[in-house]
């Protein structure tokens, strides 16, 4: 992305399993990769409104 970029996220849930902890981080590694892509989905966006101004 060629910046800085620093995410902090919390979560607790009570008893989990292991199992549920693993479907959790799976859910969070997704999460964060649709992150990164709509970030630079929305970086070109700009760069191209820049351009046509």
């Amino acid at each position: 992305m060629k910046c800085n970029v620093s995410v902090s996220a919390g979560v607790h849930i009570d008893n989990a399993s292991h199992d549920e902890l693993n479907v959790l981080m799976e859910n969070c590694k997704e999460a964060c990769k649709k992150l990164v892509t709509d970030f630079r989905l929305e970086k070109q966006i700009v760069l191209v409104c820049l351009k046509e101004s």
